[in-house]
């Protein structure tokens, strides 16, 4: 393939499959709860980017997916964006260093983007009187987080297709 169609090639794929996950996530979360956990698979999907796509797709996958995320929840005022787009780029800075395309390094970047992204989304909540209890983190975020890394399993063969299929 050439660089044009490459690049076209890995935009499109990439967002149909963002755009379908997120239409998946939005309809079908909450008849997904297993025990009380909602199902979020954005942050597997961010760190597939980084992983995959390099630091600077990935940076572009994070902001897109936040701002998807931060639209739908309607109460974030830009948190997802910025802190996916963040995190992103850490994942894709050390991908490039220690590991690649490979499914354990990605199902933990996205576990890791989880928990990081609620562990800070908690702290901001604490400076900010009447939000939830920190206690959250272990009681529901670690286990929820999870619970989501099971969902990214079908996900993982699509985007390493597109990958793969990109670089053909």
């Amino acid at each position: 393939m050439g660089d044009i169609r490459r690049i076209l090639y890995k935009i499109v794929a990439l967002g149909l499959l963002i755009a379908v996950t997120f239409a998946f996530w939005g309809v079908a979360a909450e008849s997904l709860r297993l025990w009380g956990y909602r199902v979020n698979v954005m942050p597997f999907l961010v760190a597939a980017g980084s992983i995959f796509f390099r630091k600077e797709w990935g940076a572009g996958l994070g902001c897109f997916i936040g701002i998807l995320c931060d639209t739908a929840n309607g109460k974030t005022a830009g948190y997802y964006t910025v802190m996916y787009m963040i995190l992103a780029i850490l994942v894709g800075l050390i991908a490039e260093r220690y590991y690649r395309t490979r499914f354990v390094p990605v199902l933990l970047s996205g576990y890791g983007i989880y928990l990081v992204s609620c562990l800070v989304r908690l702290l901001l909540d604490l400076v900010i009187p009447g939000q939830e209890e920190f206690s959250l983190f272990f009681t529901y975020f670690v286990p929820a987080g999870l619970y989501s890394a099971l969902w990214f399993l079908p996900l993982f063969p699509v985007i390493n297709y597109i990958y793969h299929r990109a670089e053909d």
